[in-house]
C-alpha cells in the first residue's frame, strides 16, 4: 500500500478539513483523488490537490494530480458550495478514494485506488463517517530458489499478494 488517509489534530489559524494523504512507500509517488459526488442534491465542489477545480454535476470526478515526497503528506481540500438561495441545504454523503497516478500519454492519469473515506455534507460541519483502507494480503511465498515455502525465510522472500502483484523483501 502506498497512500493512507490520516486525521491532523490541530486546525491551525485556519479552519481546513483536516484530512491528508500521507506517501508510506520509499519513493515519491503522484497521487490524485477520484470523487464520487453522484449523491451531491445542489451546489459545487471544490477540491486542490494539484490544482483547485470545481466540479458542478452529481458524478465520479478525479482530481489535479501532485506528487508527494516520500514519508510526506497532502492537504485533501475539499469544500462543498450551496447555492446562495438554499436555507436548508440536504445532507449527503461523498465517497473520496485516494488514488496512484501513472504516466500517460501527455500527462498523469489516475490507475489505481487505494484507501477511500465517506465525508458527510449538510447543514452542520462536516464529518468523516467512515475510513476504508483497500487490504492486500500475501497469497503465496516463495524463497530465490522458486520453492513454495509457508512462512518468512532469511533471505530473499518472493510474495504474490491478493492484488495480482509480486514483491520481493529481503528477510535478515
Amino acid at each position: 500500500e502506498v497512500t493512507e488517509i490520516i486525521k491532523d489534530e490541530d486546525f491551525g489559524n485556519n479552519m481546513k478539513p483536516n484530512l491528508f494523504i500521507k506517501n508510506v512507500s520509499g519513493q515519491a509517488k503522484v497521487v490524485a483523488m477520484k470523487l464520487d459526488l453522484r449523491s451531491m442534491p445542489e451546489g459545487k465542489i471544490q477540491c486542490c490537490i494539484g490544482n483547485c477545480d470545481f466540479y458542478d454535476t452529481p458524478s465520479i470526478h478525479t482530481s489535479g494530480s501532485i506528487s508527494i515526497a516520500a514519508g510526506k503528506s497532502e492537504s485533501i481540500e475539499t469544500e462543498w458550495f450551496i447555492p446562495a438561495e438554499t436555507t436548508t441545504p440536504k445532507c449527503w454523503t461523498a465517497v473520496f478514494t485516494a488514488g496512484l497516478c501513472k504516466l500517460g500519454a501527455a500527462a498523469y492519469e489516475y490507475s489505481e485506488d487505494g484507501p477511500s473515506i465517506k465525508v458527510r455534507f449538510g447543514k452542520d460541519p462536516t464529518a468523516v463517517t467512515s475510513v476504508k483502507e483497500n487490504t492486500v494480503t500475501e497469497v503465496e511465498r516463495y524463497n530465490v530458489q522458486g520453492q513454495k515455502i509457508s512462512k518468512p525465510c532469511k533471505g530473499i522472500n518472493i510474495i504474490k499478494l491478493s492484488n495480482g502483484k509480486t514483491v520481493k523483501k529481503l528477510i535478515p
